[in-house]
This record gives C-alpha cells, structure tokens and sequence, in this order.
C-alpha cells in the first residue's frame, strides 16, 4: 500500500530557517515544518480535505501486488487509522477497471466508510481516482459505474476524465485547465457544466448558484422571495427558522422583507435569529452588528425577543465567544437548531452573508489562521484588520454545515474579489469567501456592479 502526500512542495517551505536552530558547519538543511497537519482540513473549492492524502492503488490489486481477501481486515484497520487522524482524502489512482479487478480499491473504500466503527462522522470522506481512458473504459456508462462504486454519499472526484465528458472549468482545487467528475446515483453525470460565470456547479448534492441582478432593488427583491420561501418550508417541516444574520449592506438588501406581502405571510414569530460574527462591542454601539440590524430590520417584525439571539457584551472577546457557543449548543439540544450528519456541527436553516472588499466572510480575514479553525463553533479575533479589533465569529465548519447560503455582494468595490472567487484564473491565494460551502444551497446574489469583472 502506499502513502502520498497531496500537499504541494511549497508547503513544506513557509518557515525561514532562521527562525530554527541550525549549525553553519552542518551539512543538514534544518527540518521544516508544515502549515497544515493531517488532522487540520484545507479547502479546496467546495471540498474540505485533509493536506494529507491516502494512496491505495495497491488495495484489491491481484495482479501487482497480490492482493487477497484476507487481507481486508487489516486494510480496514489501516483506513481506520488513517480516518482517526484526519486523513479523508483517499486517491485510487487509476485501479478502476483494470483488467479483473473490477473497482476493488473503490469497492474496499466504501466497505471501510460503510463499517468504520468510530464516533466520527463518515460523509467528509473524498475518494479520487484517476479514471485513465483505457480501452475498456470509452463510454459514458463506463464512468457512471465507477461512480456508483463508491458509497452513495460520499464525494468522489477525478482530476483526468479523458473521454466523453464535457470540461467543467470550475473551481475545486484542481490545476487549472484539468476536467472533474463528481460522482452521481443516476445514469447521468449530475453536474452543471459552468459555461459562463453565471451557471451553477451541482456537486454531489451540494449546489452552488451564482445570479447576477440589473441593481441591488432587484436583487433584493429576489432575496427576499428567496428568504420567504425557505421560511414557509422550514415552518411546516420543522416548525421553526433559524436565520443567521451578518453586518454590513445585508440588511439593507433584506428591506422588502418589511413590505407586502412578505411582512404579513411571514410566520415571524417561529424565526430563531443569530449572528455569523458580531463586534465586541455594546449593543448600543455604532459598530454593533445587532443594532444595525435592529434598527433596520428586527425592530419593524415580530419577531419574539427570546428568539434573538446577540452576544453577551459585558464580557472579553474570549468569554463572548464561548458564551455564544453555549447558547448555540443549547439551541441544539433543544431541537431549535438541527445537528448536520454529515459534519456533527450545528447545522443552520439559512445563512445571510456579506463579503468584504478584500474577500472576507464573517470576521474570518484572509491569512488569518481562524481560518484553519476546525474544532470550535464559535471563535473570538482581537487583532482583527478591520476596526473594531475584538470580535466574534463563527468558525467555517458552522458556517459550511448550513442547509441554505445566500451570500450578498454588491457594488463595484467588490468587483475584484469576486472575480478573484468566481473567475476562470484561480490564485493560489485562497480568499475565505472560496471557503464557503453549503450542505443544501449556496447562492451568489450579485449586482451587475459587483459582477462587472466576470
């Protein structure tokens, strides 16, 4: 079996060795060390994996490497090791249909996730292959076989699909100008070909929208019709609506929600209402993201005030975020908020996001290593780059696990960063607004100004 590390080489060269201990007579070059360890998760377009993958051409390969059956539990157990410490990015290469062995890497891989016996949730798994264009293997029908030979509902994905397959120049952390696949259960491939900057990508179940509006009065428009419909949805399944809110020109965009006939239709008194950052500041306070959207929004609804849910101002940036981790774990509990099956993070109904000039989301800036955060809901900033300094935030794995994102950008001074996230050119500078995902939908909602560099 082999182990392949999937980082890049440029990796493993970000600390100066003048920060290490090192000797002039030494003939060593002095250790240096990652920026991401096997446990942490990069983001790769819609994908969160691993810096470390797991090679496994070698399983269920009779031919090169003797494989045989019984050797599957102690494969297992490798997976298993593997998975324990982060690992879920899994590579077959090109084993698929190779002579008689018939998918056996794949086919081990999703009796492995299928069977691993750990309390960790199994549906971030990746699996990828090559798909090498052999003789046996020129038909659509061929590579819809090798898609189901994966376990339904994790991601597989291919960086060389050579035959018969339209090209999806879309963002997901391939080199550019290479062809994906993602895996489907139907006898199509289940995916949106982005011809345009304005098409969407269906991911495996996960679909990424981008609209473009003539203003911002008619976008909000659609926003609002957008807003209203998941409310109404959400209030018969699950007799409630949590919605996040962010700072910034939202909530002036959510304004026709206060107008007929969504101010009378709206069932405002089952909404639950968060922050996907808040400024440690008080409520009363300019800067405040709860006033901001009090006195546009909250004040003019009926909204229960026990279903508002703002930081506890009185205390430090580090007390605020651990007390708003809190009321959100209690929301979970109690079944206002549902838990994601894929993540096991707190998985929102709708999430309402601005982004910055310089592409960040929530108080989640670029560079920053909250980032990288993977283990907290909620996280406090006190050096952030745009006043205030202190904040709170959610971390990406809370906002990834939500059912629907709406993320709303408008204007022309942001027109570069949204040509930098939605654009054909992709920077080996990630911006955090190419972190977000959505287990449901994530939706762009652009003005023509905002999307002029497209």
């Amino acid at each position: 079996m082999a182990l392949s590390i999937s980082t890049s080489t440029s990796y493993f060269n970000c600390v100066s060795s003048s920060n290490l201990p090192s000797s002039s007579s030494s003939p060593f070059k002095p250790f240096k060390f990652p920026p991401f360890w096997p446990w942490q998760k990069v983001k790769m377009g819609p994908l969160t994996v691993s810096p470390m993958g797991f090679g496994t051409w070698a399983w269920g390969n009779q031919l090169l490497w003797g494989y045989k059956e019984s050797m599957d539990t102690d494969l297992q157990q490798t997976f298993n090791l593997a998975v324990e410490n982060g690992i879920n990015l899994f590579d077959t290469a090109d084993s698929y249909g190779t002579g008689r062995l018939n998918g056996q890497s794949e086919k081990l891989l999703g009796k492995f996730i299928r069977e691993f016996p750990g309390n960790r949730l199994q549906d971030d798994i990746v699996i990828a292959t090559k798909f090498a264009a052999y003789p046996w293997r020129l038909t659509p029908g061929q590579f819809v076989k090798a898609c189901r030979l994966r376990r339904p509902d994790s991601l597989l994905i291919s960086p060389q699909v050579a035959v018969n397959l339209k090209r999806l120049d879309c963002s997901i952390g391939l080199r550019p100008g290479s062809s994906a696949v993602i895996g489907t259960e139907s006898r199509r491939f289940d995916c949106i070909t982005k011809a345009s900057s304005m098409a969407g990508i269906t991911t495996a179940g996960k679909k990424k929208a981008v609209e473009v509006f003539d203003s911002e009065e008619v976008l909000a428009v659609s926003l609002a019709k957008y807003t209203a419909d998941l409310s109404e949805n959400f209030c018969k399944e699950r007799g409630c609506f949590t919605v996040v809110l962010s700072g910034g020109s939202l909530i002036k965009s959510l304004r026709k929600l206060l107008e007929p006939p969504y101010i009378d239709s709206i069932e405002w008194s089952k909404w639950h209402v968060l922050w996907v950052d808040e400024r440690v500041v008080p409520k009363d306070h300019v800067d405040s993201n709860y006033k901001l959207a009090y006195d546009g929004f909250l004040s003019k609804v009926p909204i229960l005030p026990g279903n508002v849910y703002a930081i506890n101002d009185a205390l430090s940036a580090e007390g605020a975020a651990e007390d708003y981790e809190t009321c959100l774990k209690h929301l979970v509990n109690t079944k206002v908020i549902e838990t994601s099956s894929a993540s096991g993070f707190p998985k929102l109904d709708l999430m309402l996001l601005g982004m910055g000039p310089d592409g960040h989301v929530a108080s989640l800036f670029p560079g920053h290593h909250l980032c990288n955060e993977n283990k907290k809901w909620v996280t406090f900033i006190k050096d952030s780059p745009k006043p205030p300094p202190e904040r709170i935030t959610f971390t990406f794995p809370v906002i990834n696990s939500a059912a629907y994102i709406a993320l709303v950008v408008c204007g022309a001074g942001k027109a570069d960063a949204v040509q930098k996230a939605l654009g054909k050119d992709q920077s080996s500078d990630v911006l955090p607004v190419q972190m977000v995902s959505a287990e449901g939908e994530f939706k762009w909602f652009l003005d023509k100004a905002a999307a002029s560099k497209l």
